[in-house]
């Protein structure tokens, strides 16, 4: 029997009469029939036919998956310009009343379309304390979506997270609050207003995104907050994160590096390269940004506008500032960089995970060469441990400006232990960028032992650096001092 899971598909969310029960039931015995061989001319009623193949009828099957009970007590306070707001806020209620447990801490909520990074969910919510009333989620991208609804609002398609107290509280309250509240637009102001009757207010995390934009969203997952990447929403209202794959194969995708290390994914990290004036933004998982000048981090922390607005014409359009892709002057690239996507996790090296990047369409400033334009290939090396965002640990200020340099192996080799960096950038062999000055080979070189890796006879200690080599020269990307050689 596999036509019943299809014709009960979301069966539990249902607002069902009689005559749909009949109808469905019209349908089942069709194929009933069909299965036994036999039509309504043999004149076999349908209890015989029910009993011969053994299936239970359709209405208890219904009132099993059943979730949504009957909300027409409501119809006279359903102004709602969303339809089903009732039904759907009503789900906080229903859900509690399930009774899952005395261990139950959080209930968390988002749509059905809502990608949730589960691990780094579950340690974000770790940090509040689950006995009292903690209301967790995030605004809108958009002004306009925020304005139309609530700046104190947490949006369900990017997912919130109710403390236990606080969904016991609001499932005792529902029916009053709906009764109050019947011109809402939808289900989370409705629950929003419930909970600020409450003396509740929104606790922001960063990490949920409604994703409220439009055409390309690469500009803004490659200046990720310093927060903890916890979902997306509205990924089919969106191009495909990766270029070259449909929206299905780039979730999957993105969803290969967030198998290897979450916490990670998303997270952005900065390495300067100040004898060529090269500015490397890595974006963990996702994308490394490669700038021909020298840029500031408040300058990288700030998405560039790849996207549009929500709603055409809205302005000021964004809950946080933009730059756009524009050239100093007609002869440099200025602030456009070169951008590498993420494409496989190459597996581990000297206790460092290795994930490579490469260049999947070309760099759009003019037709001048640029040396930068000629990496199509880059290997980031990140520590094996979790990244716990926003701890303050010696030597792992990730994103700090000084955090991250670009050293040579000689400086690599003087470097303290406690001062590895969080991640570490290598170019590939096959890199040659155009107009490159060459470093000159340091007259020493450390001293070979069982924790030095070999790149072209140059020994580094390989387990805290990696090795940025192009054109054969070696560059070490990591922590140091205000000196650099």
């Amino acid at each position: 029997m596999v036509f019943r899971p299809s014709l009960l598909y979301r069966a539990g969310f249902w607002q069902v009469k009689k005559s749909h029960i009949q109808k469905i039931k019209e349908v089942e015995m069709r194929m009933l029939r069909l299965m036994c061989g036999c039509t309504r001319k043999d004149r076999i009623r349908n209890g015989v036919i029910r009993d011969k193949v053994g299936v239970a009828l359709v209405e208890a099957k219904m009132r099993e998956a059943r979730i949504s009970s009957d909300n027409s007590r409501y119809a006279p306070y359903n102004k709602h310009r969303m339809p089903f707001a009732i039904r759907m806020v009503r789900v906080i209620e229903e859900t509690f009343m399930l009774h899952h447990g005395p261990g139950v801490r959080w209930y968390v909520m988002a749509d059905d379309d809502t990608v949730l990074m589960i691990d780094n969910l579950v340690n974000v919510l770790t940090k509040y304390d689950h006995t009292k009333y903690y209301y967790v989620g995030m605004n809108s991208e958009c002004i306009v979506s925020n304005f139309g609804n609530s700046f104190q609002m947490a949006f369900g398609g990017a997912g919130y997270a109710l403390s236990y107290p606080l969904a016991q509280a609001v499932a005792k309250n529902m029916d009053t609050c709906i009764k109050r509240y019947p011109y809402l637009y939808g289900s989370d102001h409705i629950l929003q207003a419930c909970i600020a009757d409450l003396g509740v207010t929104i606790t922001l995390e960063k990490g949920f995104h409604q994703i409220d934009l439009r055409r390309d969203i690469s500009g803004f997952l490659s200046a990720h907050p310093q927060s903890p990447f916890l979902s997306l929403h509205h990924l089919d209202l969106v191009a495909p994160i990766f270029p070259s794959m449909n929206r299905f194969e780039a979730l999957n995708h993105l969803m290969k590096a967030a198998s290897v290390d979450q916490s990670r994914l998303l997270q952005q990290s900065t390495c300067y390269n100040k004898l060529h004036n090269w500015t490397f933004s890595v974006s963990w998982g996702y994308s490394v940004q490669i700038y021909d000048k020298i840029q500031s981090q408040s300058y990288l922390a700030t998405p560039i506008e790849t996207f549009g607005e929500w709603r055409k014409g809205a302005w000021p359009p964004y809950m946080f500032n933009v730059r756009g892709l524009k050239s100093n002057n007609g002869n440099s690239c200025g602030e456009v960089p070169n951008v590498l996507f993420f494409d496989s996790w190459e597996g581990t090296r000297m206790n460092h995970i290795v994930t490579t990047y490469v260049k999947k369409t070309p760099r759009s400033c003019g037709n001048d060469d640029h040396p930068i334009d000629g990496i199509l290939k880059i290997r980031v090396f990140s520590p094996m441990h979790k990244l716990h965002v926003g701890a303050n640990t010696k030597g792992s200020r990730l994103g700090h400006p000084k955090s991250t340099r670009i050293l040579s192996p000689a400086a690599a080799a003087s470097v303290d232990e406690d001062t590895a960096p969080a991640f570490v950038v290598a170019l590939a062999d096959d890199v040659a960028p155009k107009k490159l000055t060459p470093i000159p080979t340091p007259t020493s070189t450390p001293t070979p032992t069982a924790e030095n890796y070999d790149f072209h006879g140059q020994m580094v200690p390989f387990d805290d650096f990696g090795i940025l080599r192009v054109k054969n020269r070696e560059f070490v990307a990591g922590r140091g001092g205000e000196d650099e050689e």
